[in-house]
Protein backbone atom coordinates (compact mmCIF):
# COMPACT_ATOMS: atom_id res chain seq x y z
CA UNK A 1 0.00 0.00 0.00
CA UNK A 2 1.40 3.04 -0.77
CA UNK A 3 0.40 6.30 1.14
CA UNK A 4 0.31 10.09 0.60
CA UNK A 5 -0.87 13.23 2.78
CA UNK A 6 -1.22 16.99 2.05
CA UNK A 7 -2.20 19.95 3.97
CA UNK A 8 -4.30 22.68 2.82
CA UNK A 9 -6.72 25.68 3.47
CA UNK A 10 -7.37 28.25 5.97
CA UNK A 11 -7.30 25.78 8.69
CA UNK A 12 -4.57 23.50 7.47
CA UNK A 13 -6.52 20.87 7.05
CA UNK A 14 -4.87 17.31 6.29
CA UNK A 15 -6.25 14.80 3.44
CA UNK A 16 -4.65 11.14 3.83
CA UNK A 17 -4.33 8.91 0.57
CA UNK A 18 -4.40 5.22 1.06
CA UNK A 19 -3.34 3.66 -2.63
CA UNK A 20 -3.55 -0.26 -3.70
CA UNK A 21 -2.97 -1.71 -7.04
CA UNK A 22 -3.60 2.31 -8.14
CA UNK A 23 -6.53 2.37 -6.42
CA UNK A 24 -7.18 4.41 -3.69
CA UNK A 25 -9.32 5.54 -0.77
CA UNK A 26 -8.87 9.25 0.61
CA UNK A 27 -9.65 10.34 4.28
CA UNK A 28 -10.91 13.95 4.72
CA UNK A 29 -10.62 15.57 1.17
CA UNK A 30 -11.09 18.86 2.59
CA UNK A 31 -12.12 21.64 0.49
CA UNK A 32 -10.84 21.66 -3.00
CA UNK A 33 -11.15 18.28 -4.91
CA UNK A 34 -8.59 19.31 -7.53
CA UNK A 35 -5.89 18.91 -4.82
CA UNK A 36 -6.50 15.28 -4.54
CA UNK A 37 -6.82 14.52 -8.29
CA UNK A 38 -3.84 16.86 -9.07
CA UNK A 39 -2.38 14.44 -7.05
CA UNK A 40 -3.76 11.07 -8.59
CA UNK A 41 -2.62 12.61 -11.57
CA UNK A 42 0.56 12.88 -10.73
CA UNK A 43 1.58 9.51 -8.84
CA UNK A 44 -0.42 7.88 -11.07
CA UNK A 45 -3.60 6.11 -9.02
CA UNK A 46 -7.48 6.48 -9.35
CA UNK A 47 -9.47 7.96 -6.40
CA UNK A 48 -12.37 5.71 -5.79
CA UNK A 49 -13.73 6.12 -2.38
CA UNK A 50 -13.23 9.36 -0.05
CA UNK A 51 -14.14 8.40 4.10
CA UNK A 52 -15.13 11.69 5.77
CA UNK A 53 -13.93 11.19 10.07
CA UNK A 54 -16.81 13.93 10.00
CA UNK A 55 -17.99 16.69 7.95
CA UNK A 56 -17.25 20.17 9.47
CA UNK A 57 -16.71 22.35 6.24
CA UNK A 58 -12.82 22.01 6.04
CA UNK A 59 -13.03 18.01 6.08
CA UNK A 60 -16.28 18.14 3.61
CA UNK A 61 -16.69 20.70 1.09
CA UNK A 62 -15.10 18.48 -1.91
CA UNK A 63 -17.59 15.69 -1.32
CA UNK A 64 -20.05 17.13 -4.30
CA UNK A 65 -16.98 17.65 -6.41
CA UNK A 66 -15.50 14.71 -5.93
CA UNK A 67 -18.91 12.54 -6.53
CA UNK A 68 -18.56 14.37 -9.70
CA UNK A 69 -15.82 12.65 -10.72
CA UNK A 70 -17.23 9.62 -9.27
CA UNK A 71 -16.21 9.00 -6.16
CA UNK A 72 -18.23 7.33 -3.59
CA UNK A 73 -17.84 9.84 -0.29
CA UNK A 74 -18.51 7.25 2.76
CA UNK A 75 -19.38 8.55 6.19
CA UNK A 76 -20.69 7.63 10.05
CA UNK A 77 -24.32 6.91 9.70
CA UNK A 78 -25.16 9.93 12.32
CA UNK A 79 -23.17 12.43 10.78
CA UNK A 80 -24.40 12.12 6.94
CA UNK A 81 -26.71 14.60 7.72
CA UNK A 82 -23.48 17.48 7.66
CA UNK A 83 -22.94 17.12 3.59
CA UNK A 84 -26.68 18.53 3.18
CA UNK A 85 -27.18 20.46 6.93
CA UNK A 86 -25.13 23.86 7.29
CA UNK A 87 -25.72 23.70 10.79
CA UNK A 88 -23.88 20.46 11.01
CA UNK A 89 -21.11 20.99 8.38
CA UNK A 90 -20.46 24.66 9.88
CA UNK A 91 -20.94 26.59 6.56
CA UNK A 92 -23.85 28.57 8.16
CA UNK A 93 -20.22 30.50 8.96
CA UNK A 94 -18.94 30.22 5.67
CA UNK A 95 -22.33 30.26 3.31
CA UNK A 96 -19.73 29.92 0.10
CA UNK A 97 -18.63 26.78 0.79
CA UNK A 98 -21.94 25.04 1.24
CA UNK A 99 -22.59 22.47 -1.24
CA UNK A 100 -25.34 20.26 -0.38
CA UNK A 101 -24.65 16.29 -1.10
CA UNK A 102 -25.67 13.35 0.48
CA UNK A 103 -23.19 10.41 1.16
CA UNK A 104 -22.91 7.27 -1.26
CA UNK A 105 -22.97 5.26 1.91
CA UNK A 106 -22.75 5.23 5.74
CA UNK A 107 -21.11 2.84 8.56
CA UNK A 108 -21.07 2.24 11.83
CA UNK A 109 -19.22 1.58 15.11
CA UNK A 110 -16.72 -1.27 14.87
CA UNK A 111 -17.69 -1.95 11.01
CA UNK A 112 -14.72 -3.30 8.74
CA UNK A 113 -14.67 -1.88 5.38
CA UNK A 114 -12.90 -3.32 2.54
CA UNK A 115 -12.37 -0.61 0.30
CA UNK A 116 -9.64 -1.05 -2.94
CA UNK A 117 -8.53 -4.04 -0.94
CA UNK A 118 -7.83 -2.10 2.09
CA UNK A 119 -8.95 -3.37 5.26
CA UNK A 120 -10.31 -0.22 7.42
CA UNK A 121 -12.22 -0.36 10.62
CA UNK A 122 -14.18 2.02 11.93
CA UNK A 123 -14.14 3.37 15.77
CA UNK A 124 -16.99 6.06 16.90
CA UNK A 125 -15.37 8.79 18.83
CA UNK A 126 -18.31 11.51 18.90
CA UNK A 127 -17.49 14.59 20.94
CA UNK A 128 -16.21 17.15 18.31
CA UNK A 129 -19.47 16.45 16.27
CA UNK A 130 -22.18 14.12 17.00
CA UNK A 131 -20.99 11.57 14.26
CA UNK A 132 -17.30 11.85 14.49
CA UNK A 133 -15.02 8.47 14.06
CA UNK A 134 -11.96 7.22 13.56
CA UNK A 135 -10.48 5.12 11.37
CA UNK A 136 -7.62 2.23 12.00
CA UNK A 137 -5.50 1.01 8.89
CA UNK A 138 -3.07 -1.64 9.98
CA UNK A 139 -0.61 0.37 12.39
CA UNK A 140 -2.42 3.36 11.50
CA UNK A 141 -5.01 5.63 12.80
CA UNK A 142 -6.82 8.47 11.86
CA UNK A 143 -8.52 10.61 14.21
CA UNK A 144 -10.05 13.21 12.23
CA UNK A 145 -10.37 16.15 14.83
CA UNK A 146 -11.28 13.98 18.25
CA UNK A 147 -7.27 13.73 18.85
CA UNK A 148 -4.04 15.88 17.98
CA UNK A 149 -0.72 16.15 18.71
CA UNK A 150 -1.17 17.77 22.18
CA UNK A 151 -4.68 18.43 21.97
CA UNK A 152 -8.02 17.51 21.15
CA UNK A 153 -10.99 18.69 19.11
CA UNK A 154 -12.91 21.53 20.41
CA UNK A 155 -16.76 20.31 21.84
CA UNK A 156 -18.52 23.89 21.67
CA UNK A 157 -19.61 23.58 17.77
CA UNK A 158 -22.91 22.07 16.46
CA UNK A 159 -23.48 18.53 17.86
CA UNK A 160 -20.30 18.55 20.45
CA UNK A 161 -20.15 17.57 23.57
CA UNK A 162 -17.27 17.75 26.35
CA UNK A 163 -18.88 14.39 28.10
CA UNK A 164 -18.73 12.42 25.09
CA UNK A 165 -15.25 13.85 24.07
CA UNK A 166 -14.00 12.27 27.42
CA UNK A 167 -15.42 8.57 26.63
CA UNK A 168 -13.85 9.00 23.34
CA UNK A 169 -10.52 9.68 24.49
CA UNK A 170 -11.07 6.63 26.90
CA UNK A 171 -12.24 4.53 24.05
CA UNK A 172 -9.26 5.39 21.68
CA UNK A 173 -6.59 5.55 24.93
CA UNK A 174 -7.57 1.70 25.85
CA UNK A 175 -6.95 0.35 22.29
CA UNK A 176 -3.99 -1.60 23.55
CA UNK A 177 -1.85 -0.60 20.72
CA UNK A 178 0.92 2.12 19.78
CA UNK A 179 -0.84 3.21 16.63
CA UNK A 180 0.78 5.90 14.67
CA UNK A 181 -1.63 9.10 14.76
CA UNK A 182 -2.64 10.62 11.31
CA UNK A 183 -5.10 13.90 12.69
CA UNK A 184 -6.94 16.01 11.17
CA UNK A 185 -4.81 19.36 11.80
CA UNK A 186 -1.31 19.76 12.96
CA UNK A 187 1.69 16.90 13.33
CA UNK A 188 1.52 13.36 13.37
CA UNK A 189 2.31 11.35 16.96
CA UNK A 190 1.28 8.09 18.60
CA UNK A 191 -1.42 7.08 20.83
CA UNK A 192 0.75 5.77 24.12
CA UNK A 193 2.44 8.99 23.51
CA UNK A 194 -0.93 11.27 23.46
CA UNK A 195 -2.15 9.30 26.04
CA UNK A 196 0.86 10.04 28.77
CA UNK A 197 1.13 13.12 28.19
CA UNK A 198 -1.65 14.95 26.02
CA UNK A 199 -3.04 17.30 28.68
CA UNK A 200 -6.97 16.28 27.88
CA UNK A 201 -6.18 12.62 28.31
CA UNK A 202 -7.79 10.79 31.07
CA UNK A 203 -4.50 9.05 32.18
CA UNK A 204 -1.83 11.80 31.24
CA UNK A 205 0.62 11.05 33.60
CA UNK A 206 1.78 15.06 34.52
Amino acid sequence: MDFYTFTSGKLPENTYILVNNGEAVVIDGGIHANLTFDMAEKYGFTVKYMLLTHTHFDHSTCAYDMQGKGVKVGVFYNEADGLYDHNVSLTSKVPSLFKETHADFTFTDGEELDLCGIKINVLATPGHSKGSCCFIVNDMIFTGDTLFNGSVGRTDFYGGSAEEMKASLEKLFSLGKDYKVYPGHGETSSLFYERDNNPFSPFCKK
